[in-house]
């Protein structure tokens, strides 16, 4: 069985405990009631559509 020495092994770039971690800042511009807060909403709390009426 082959292994890979130390020097040949890839290096991790993220830690494992670290995946998911990662913080960012976002700045949304636009018209107003276009649906930029539904937008972020979907991808920040895995939200639900949500429909008005």
């Amino acid at each position: 069985q082959y292994v890979a020495k130390k020097e040949e092994q890839p290096r991790k770039t993220i830690e494992d405990n670290q995946v998911g971690k990662r913080k960012f800042k976002v700045v949304v511009l636009g018209d107003p009631k276009v649906g930029k807060t539904s937008t972020i909403l979907r991808f920040t709390d895995s939200a639900n559509s949500f429909t008005k009426i």
